[in-house]
């Protein structure tokens, strides 16, 4: 999954971060994620993530990053979601 915000910063997404309950956690602290990554754009910011299933990814938007994002100032994300065919680790 990759998310594009356009305008964000790293304050901005390390405060989201922290609202979810995951700053200085590993990855494995909730179900699913496999790796996550983030960093400056030319345009803002870009978040990519892979996930062990749909279900684990939804999990999380419904249970963290929803409630999170709603103290508001967050551009609108742009999301694409596509399946991995190859992880080397």
């Amino acid at each position: 999954m990759a998310i594009d915000l356009d305008g964000m910063a790293a304050e901005p997404h390390d405060a989201l971060v922290a609202a979810m309950g995951l700053s200085g956690q590993p990855a494995a602290a909730v179900p699913g994620p496999i790796l996550h990554a983030s960093g400056p754009t030319p345009t803002g910011w870009r978040v990519l993530d892979v996930w062990a299933s749909a279900a684990d990814l939804e999990r999380c938007q419904r249970e963290r990053l929803r409630p999170a994002a709603q103290v508001g100032g967050l551009p609108r994300p742009r999301v694409q979601v596509t399946p991995v065919h190859h992880l080397q680790q």
